[in-house]
């Protein structure tokens, strides 16, 4: 009887939901599971637009303003509508919970079709009233514990023409209800997984005396606003010392320094303080030496990478950023010989940019007690424009903002400081542990997946199943996820090389060399021998014409004074890399300093668009050195491969869940997936799409860039990494372009090896496909 009653009832709601209106819901034959709620399977926001398509504004209010609900209590709800309307359909769209999950998986009826199918539904309001209206009450019961996230979908007519149909107007979890994570956990740590040290200033309320051994002139907060997001270490008091300094710290497998700065809301104009120092301390941190110094921030945020010289690479090494003050005394001058790795603002929107670098400055080492004066300040030069999309290392980004402060402070005597700036997301990275697969559900988030992911949360949201990382923070510039480095290296590419030159003989034949000559002396970059620039006069080499319309990476490895070569690190030197077509058309891939490169290293970048021509070569140019033996540079193990592996058996998958439509905000809100070979200091996208006229290569569709009105719910991607990916050393990047109202959310990720992709209906995991 109980189950006749059962599916009578399951009939009843079925034809009630048919006669008020038709939704864009889909119903299996299910158990009962608790009066008026039944599953379902959702297919998205529907948002169809009466009114000769006019835009149809929705608000909705709850008496006490709550965020989350006490299940049982009853609440008052009011809708609004910017038009009229006579009928009115609100269905509660609710997100199982693992126990309930569990309980239904167990009487088979589940599915494994991904995020966002498997919920479970209740009508909450219905109403048909004889006289047009834009505004209702009802009162809203919230359901038991354990039910878990609600998501309220309304849909309404007028005069049987449909308004606006599926549209979610809220979206509410429970209150108490056991997380499997914190909403953001905590970043801060010391020789983690794969993290030597990393601390983001919102894992403490104080200063975290794990990472810091010393901290003068900040205070951790928010202040002057977000360097990056949420509290930073702001550094802003004009008398006294400023400086940060870590506590001793095993960096024998470390290679960079990222973080980052900016003068945010604290901005002050034309400030003549002393530049920012940073340094590494030996023998017990007492033996101080610079190895870079940075000018002051603006208001942008400004993200720096510094590379560790071999001397700083030990146990027991302490890193510090100091600010000199403008009137103390001091016995400590410091040789400065690098310039900051800074360049252009980062354009997410642009198709091109721009490659700077800052002119270095040399300050010879004294022992004399002498006055700190102000370091030269150097300027950025700009080089002609890339046509390949590559995002720089340093970002910049403009935000408005209405409150300023000023430090007006009659304080008697010159101060030692007239700037302000702060400091987030330190992060030294252990460069020797790099995984070859990545897998995270968010239940819970393994941090160690993770490098940085500003305006992201946790939490069971946007209709996810379990947890997932999503970004509706309004006024977030900032928000992406950064993945850990990972190895996804192919031990053999040879079926699908285009080209290949390991200049292990002294001629290379259809080669243009000028100025160099095949040795070993700035060291093994590859195998052996490699050719070396060390010439009196013009510094060369292109590889013979080849046909790029299929090419898609070109990688090499590369040398600027290293071994026993020498260079000095100045950017009139510079090596330029370049595409040249049969019109002599010469655009950039990439600007090459010597202080990047003392150590020898794999480069991997992307062919793209116009740079891929029917005739073209690939080019090598040094234009400015200072004569025989100076300035000099190798190369070695010179490849070029199509964008997809074809003939090498290569299964590498990147998969992931997306929505772009995670809450009520409905304007355009696109992700790109990016990647970087190089640490972070340039960012690609891993699938740049090549249709018609817009390029000169053959027809790919396969795009990276993905769309609002693609992802209106949760929406599993599964591709191929391309071969520019398949290095050592690469990390992945989801950005979203929406630098005001984010509104998208993240689950399920995997990166590593799964045969055929599924073939793109089942989920990879760490044991095959499921």
């Amino acid at each position: 009887m109980r189950h006749d009653s059962d599916k009578s009832m399951e009939s009843m709601i079925l034809r009630l939901l048919l006669v008020v209106l038709s939704l864009d819901l889909t119903f299996t034959y299910q158990p009962y599971v608790a009066p008026f709620f039944f599953m379902c399977n959702f297919h998205g926001n529907v948002n169809e637009l009466g009114i000769d398509n006019g835009e149809v504004a929705l608000s909705v209010s709850i008496e006490g303003n709550p965020e989350l609900y006490t299940p049982g209590k009853l609440y008052n709800v009011t809708i609004t509508s910017s038009v009229n309307f006579d009928g009115f359909f609100l269905t509660g769209l609710y997100t199982l919970t693992s126990e309930a999950r569990a309980r239904m998986q167990g009487l088979g009826f589940f599915d494994h079709r991904g995020a966002g199918n498997n919920l479970m539904c209740s009508i909450v309001h219905s109403q048909v009233n004889p006289e047009p209206q834009h505004r209702l009450t009802f009162t809203w019961m919230a359901p038991a514990s354990g039910t878990g996230c609600v998501s309220f979908l309304a849909t309404g007519t007028l005069r049987n023409q449909l308004l606006f149909k599926d549209t979610t107007v809220l979206q509410m979890c429970e209150e108490g209800a056991p997380t499997t994570s914190p909403l953001r956990p905590e970043l801060a740590i010391l020789h983690g997984n794969g993290i030597i040290m990393r601390d983001d200033f919102d894992s403490s309320p104080d200063v975290n005396i794990l990472v810091w051994n010393e901290v003068a002139g900040a205070n951790i907060s928010s202040d002057c606003g977000h360097v990056m997001y949420g509290d930073s270490s702001w550094l802003c008091q004009r008398y006294g010392q400023r400086k940060l300094v870590t506590v001793p710290m095993n960096t024998s497998t470390a290679s960079i320094i990222q973080f980052a700065l900016s003068a945010g809301r604290c901005e002050v104009h034309n400030s003549a303080d002393n530049e920012i120092t940073v340094s590494y301390g030996l023998q017990g941190c007492t033996v101080w030496t610079a190895i870079d110094s940075i000018r002051l921030p603006s208001s942008l945020t400004e993200v720096h990478l510094v590379y560790l010289p071999k001397e700083a690479r030990a146990e027991g090494v302490c890193l510090k950023w100091e600010q000199m003050s403008n009137t103390t005394t001091t016995t400590e001058t410091i040789p400065v010989t690098t310039e900051p790795m800074t360049t252009e603002p980062m354009t997410t929107e642009s198709t091109t940019s721009e490659s700077t670098t800052s002119e270095s400055t040399t300050t010879e080492s004294t022992t004399t007690e002498s006055t700190t004066t102000k370091p030269i300040t150097t300027e950025p030069m700009t080089y002609p424009p890339t046509t390949t999309q590559i995002l720089t290392t340093t970002e910049k980004l403009t935000t408005t903002t209405e409150l300023w402060f000023r430090w007006d402070i009659a304080d008697e005597g010159q101060p030692d400081f007239n700037s302000c700036w702060g400091i987030d997301n330190v992060l030294v990275v252990n460069s020797a542990e790099r995984p070859t697969r990545l897998v995270e559900n968010f239940d819970p988030i393994d941090p160690s997946n993770w490098l940085f992911f500003p305006g992201g949360n946790i939490r069971q949201k946007c209709r996810s199943e379990e947890n997932s990382m999503f970004f509706n923070m309004e006024n977030q510039t900032l928000n992406y996820v950064v993945s850990r480095d990972l190895d996804l290296s192919v031990p053999d590419v040879t079926p699908d090389l285009m080209l290949e030159e390991q200049f292990e003989s002294k001629r290379q034949p259809g080669w243009d060399i000028s100025g160099g000559r095949v040795d070993v002396i700035c060291g093994v970059l590859y195998h052996a021998n490699s050719m070396v620039f060390d010439g009196a006069g013009a510094r060369r080499a292109c590889t013979p014409y080849l046909d790029t319309r299929l090419a898609g990476n070109l990688r090499f490895y590369f040398g600027f004074g290293s071994g026993r070569c020498q260079a000095l690190d100045t950017w009139e030197s510079n090596v330029y890399v370049y595409i040249e077509d049969s019109h002599a058309h010469k655009p950039v891939l990439l600007n090459l300093t010597s202080e990047d490169y003392k150590e020898s290293r794999l480069l991997s970048l992307p062919i793209n668009g116009h740079q891929r021509q029917s005739k073209a070569r690939i080019c090598w140019e040094q234009k400015h050195h200072r004569g025989v033996d100076l300035d000099v540079w190798a190369i070695d193990g010179v490849q070029v491969l199509p964008h997809f592996p074809r003939r090498s058996g290569v299964t590498k998958m990147v998969q992931f869940d997306l929505t772009l439509n995670c809450g009520t905000n409905t304007s355009r809100n696109d992700v790109d997936l990016q990647a970087s070979t190089d640490f972070g200091k340039s960012w690609f996208t891993v699938h740049e799409p090549c249709i018609g006229s817009n390029c000169g290569g053959k027809h790919q569709p396969v795009t990276s860039e993905y769309e609002s009105e693609d992802f209106i719910n949760w929406k599993r991607v599964t591709s191929p990494l391309p071969f520019v990916a398949l290095v050592p050393h690469v990390r992945f990047r989801w950005s979203g372009k929406n630098q005001q109202k984010p509104n998208w959310a993240l689950d399920n990720v995997f990166i590593g090896d799964c045969e055929a992709g599924c073939h793109g209906n089942g989920q990879c995991t760490r044991t095959g496909c499921r």
